[in-house]
C-alpha cells in the first residue's frame, strides 16, 4: 500500500510539473532560432497587408524575404504584378534554407529583438521606424504582435506563423 501511494505521488508531481511548464512556455516568447515564419503585416483598418518570410539562424539573427502573398499550401505566390524582388523570393528562400553561409551573410541582429515584459522590436524593410510592439498571442504554430495606435509603425498587427516544413531552416 505504501509503495502504491509513493508511485501515485510521484506521478502526480510529474504531471503537475508538466502542466506548469506548458503554461509558462505559452505565456512567454523566446528569441526564435533555426525556424522560418510566414509574416503578415496588417494595417489598422485591415485593408492593406504585406507579406514576408522571416528566416532565423542558429544565433537568433533574422533575414526577411519579401513575397507578394502566400498560397494555400504556404508557398510564395508570384504573378505578373510581382516586383523583381518578390519574383526572386522562391529562389532566395531555397538558397537560405539550404545554405547556412548564405543565411548568415544576410541575417541581422536588429531585425527581431525580444525584450522584457512581452515586448518585441522589429526592424526591416517594412517597419523602418523604431517602435516596440507587444506580444498578444503565443501558440505552438506562431505568435502575434500588436502595436499601439500612437506608434509610428504603419501596421497595427504583425502575425508570425510557422512556414511549411520545406521552408524550415535545415542547418
Amino acid at each position: 500500500m505504501r509503495r502504491f501511494r509513493n508511485i501515485l505521488i510521484t506521478i502526480t508531481i510529474i504531471i503537475t510539473e508538466l502542466v506548469i511548464a506548458g503554461h509558462g512556455q505559452a505565456a512567454t516568447l523566446k528569441q526564435p532560432r533555426s525556424q522560418t515564419y510566414q509574416v503578415t503585416y496588417i494595417n489598422a483598418n485591415a485593408y492593406q497587408t504585406k507579406h514576408q518570410y522571416a528566416l532565423f539562424n542558429r544565433a537568433g539573427r533574422v533575414a526577411y524575404v519579401n513575397v507578394e502573398d502566400f498560397d494555400q499550401s504556404g508557398n510564395p505566390f508570384v504573378d505578373s504584378k510581382a516586383t523583381k524582388e518578390q519574383a526572386r523570393a522562391p529562389q532566395l528562400l531555397q538558397r537560405y534554407v539550404s545554405s547556412a553561409t548564405a543565411l548568415n551573410r544576410v541575417a541581422t541582429q536588429r531585425g527581431f529583438q525580444v525584450r522584457a515584459n512581452h515586448r518585441v522590436r522589429i526592424h526591416n524593410q517594412l517597419i523602418t521606424q523604431s517602435a516596440t510592439g507587444k506580444v498578444s498571442q503565443v501558440t505552438s504554430t506562431g505568435f502575434t504582435i500588436t502595436y499601439p495606435t500612437k506608434s509610428k509603425v504603419p501596421y497595427a498587427t504583425v502575425q508570425f506563423k510557422l512556414a511549411p516544413d520545406k521552408y524550415q531552416v535545415k542547418h
